[in-house]
């Protein structure tokens, strides 16, 4: 069985780890991530959810970013090797007919987004998230008792072990996967390239990428205004891109 600690081994590990593994394209332009960096963010936001929130087996971490977003993945691959359940949220409350103070968060015990509840306080624990590359704090107000994640999540160690290890049978995705299904036997391509444009949902995306890596490859994510067809095009070709996701 194919498991998370040992993608992620191999991902940060060895000769391969600079190699680029997730490239994100958006209206901000281009973030490249190679296997050791992506390891990197993973660690660190997965001490910050385990030191603040003691994040283990039976925590349910909600996910509420862009589908597709760079950010998005390393927050989904952090609240695995904790051995958390993620829930993935729609990206816009407006567009699940909600409003920002009407966030579902029934059953989560933290909140990872970058559209934090308003108001004074918030029912659970909030990671607020900005999605600009270079970003030194959140840009808008914060509930209280929320962590900014791009003023704090530095701080945190490099290097992520996890206190208690998650049973196979155990919900790694609300409504999905288990941890021993999250993770895909490798495919017989050889280090696929796959461009994925516009994903229509964060856990479409998180598929997408597990079975990329999982088969040593790396995947090229195209989101907002820069999907259309002709800068699909463009893209596929500069990255070398082999199919389309």
């Amino acid at each position: 069985m194919s498991t998370l600690t040992g993608l992620l081994s191999t991902l940060g590990g060895g000769g391969d780890a600079t190699r680029p593994r997730l490239v994100h394209y958006d209206p901000q332009g281009r973030i490249e991530l190679s296997g050791r960096v992506l390891v990197n963010w993973v660690a660190k936001a997965a001490n910050l959810l385990t030191e603040e929130f003691d994040a283990g087996p039976g925590t349910v971490v909600g996910l509420r970013l862009p589908p597709g977003h760079w950010r998005a993945a390393y927050w989904a691959l952090a609240t695995w090797s904790c051995g958390a359940t993620l829930r993935c949220l729609p990206a816009d409350a407006a567009d699940a007919g909600e409003t920002a103070d009407e966030t579902d968060t029934d059953g989560l015990d933290v909140l990872v987004t970058d559209t934090p509840p308003a108001g004074a306080g918030a029912a659970v624990d909030v990671v607020a998230v900005t999605t600009a590359a270079l970003a030194r704090r959140f840009p808008g107000d914060l509930p209280r008792g929320a962590f900014d994640e791009a003023a704090v999540l530095a701080t945190y160690a490099d290097v992520f072990a996890a206190l208690d290890e998650p049973a196979g049978t155990d919900p790694a995705i609300e409504g999905g996967a288990t941890y021993a299904e999250l993770v895909p036997a490798a495919s017989d391509e050889d280090a696929p390239r796959p461009l994925l444009a516009g994903p229509a949902s964060q856990q479409a995306f998180l598929t997408a990428a597990l079975a990329t890596w999982a088969a040593d490859g790396a995947i090229i994510v195209v989101t907002g205004d820069g999907s259309d067809g002709a800068a699909l095009e463009r893209i596929a070709e500069q990255e070398g891109a082999s199919a389309r996701a």
